[in-house]
């Protein structure tokens, strides 16, 4: 922390107080030596979501929690920064709407040698690299899930349970596009448990035509809607107007990033609050964009081996039926033959028969590799 000017012994710190407003890039409080806050910088209502008056008098506790246990924290922090010459910690911050943010809290001493009769906390949002870094993680440990071989009907599971946790929403799904290309089919959702708990109807199927998914899938652009009725607003050309009614319909403040590969979409993954939660914000969003990027990689990946295994496959089944129908068929239709030659040739009337009976077994036979043959074709896409 820059070393701030020492306190004079009486007067006010306008000086110091136009020092902390200058800085932008966090928060910065003026504490007294009980934790009470004299001055916060233009910065701090905005970082902590307090107004300035909300801030001024209240007591540093809030940078804990604002209980008995918060205040005990709070001391403690003041003794450690009095005896330590710093106090420094992170972790997860509630501001005054009830968001939360990764905050980086610094508690420093004013003054010389004495005791301090002033502190200055220092607090900066950290949030989008601390997100940033969670959102690789995940992605690192569903990719690893995926390239290990996991299904994929599970692997989208965990993608929804993933996203959610990554930027706290109350639920969270992936769509992903179906064959036709006209739908996008839910696989996977994942839902707050508890009070919280989203009570709305989970659609299973979405028209790509008429959806705000759909328009998200399409145009490969991520989306983030402030809350129920957003999505009914937009501009003449907007392509993400024309909704259908029913499609309109979104549980609260939601974001919406494609599952995009260079310039193909596999589907489409949403995050979402209910009415009155917080909403999702522009951090969020590059959070769960920079996840679904990592995560859509891996299942290119895996469908990419898989439709390779599955041309393999393909080969294997036409390099078997022509074996079988230029080997094995001919072979026997050989065997045939010889068996007519010898019916004609034998003069036991007994023996005839049961070459008849042997050669009708064998024509039986080729008939079922003529079967299997043809089913090998088809499977195989034809010869």
């Amino acid at each position: 922390m820059v070393r701030l000017p020492d306190r004079p012994e009486r007067g006010p710190l306008p000086e110091l107080n136009q020092v902390l407003d200058a800085i932008r890039d966090r928060a910065l409080l003026r504490l007294d030596r009980t934790g009470l806050v004299l001055h916060c910088n233009e910065a701090a209502p905005k970082i902590l979501g307090r107004a300035a008056p909300d801030l001024r008098g209240r007591h540093c506790s809030f940078l804990f929690d604002e209980t008995d246990t918060g205040r005990e924290k709070a001391g403690e922090a003041l003794a450690l920064a009095m005896s330590d010459g710093r106090y420094e910690r992170r972790g997860w911050q509630v501001r005054g709407d009830g968001s939360h943010f990764w905050a980086e809290v610094r508690i420093a001493p004013l003054g010389g040698g004495g005791p301090a009769l002033e502190y200055v906390a220092a607090i900066r949002d950290l949030t989008w690299p601390k997100r940033r870094e969670d959102g690789l993680k995940a992605a690192l440990d569903v990719s690893r899930a995926i390239l290990a071989g996991l299904e994929l009907g599970a692997a989208f599971q965990m993608v929804a349970e993933r996203a959610r946790a990554l930027v706290d929403a109350d639920a969270a799904e992936v769509r992903i596009v179906d064959a036709s290309g006209t739908m996008l089919v839910l696989r996977g959702i994942s839902e707050r448990r508890g009070d919280q708990a989203p009570s709305s109807t989970v659609v299973p199927e979405l028209p790509v035509r008429g959806s705000l998914c759909g328009a998200v899938f399409e145009a490969g652009r991520a989306r983030l809607v402030g809350g129920p009725g957003a999505a009914l607003r937009h501009p003449p050309g907007d392509p993400y107007g024309e909704l259908s009614e029913v499609q309109q319909v979104i549980p609260g403040p939601t974001l919406m990033v494609p599952l995009r590969v260079r310039s193909r979409s596999l589907g489409v993954l949403t995050a979402s609050n209910l009415t009155g939660r917080p909403s999702l914000e522009r951090h969020d969003l590059q959070t769960m964009a920079a996840f679904a990027n990592q995560v859509t990689l891996a299942i290119q990946q895996v469908r990419r081996r898989r439709d390779q295994e599955r041309r393999v496959l393909i080969e294997e089944r036409r390099r078997l039926g022509r074996d079988i129908h230029d080997g094995v068929i001919q072979s026997l239709y050989a065997v045939t033959l010889s068996l007519s030659v010898a019916i004609e040739r034998a003069q036991d009337l007994r023996l005839q028969r049961q070459l008849a009976g042997m050669t009708a077994h064998v024509d039986a036979v080729i008939a079922d590799l003529r079967g299997l043959v043809r089913e090998l074709r088809s499977s195989g896409g034809g010869a």
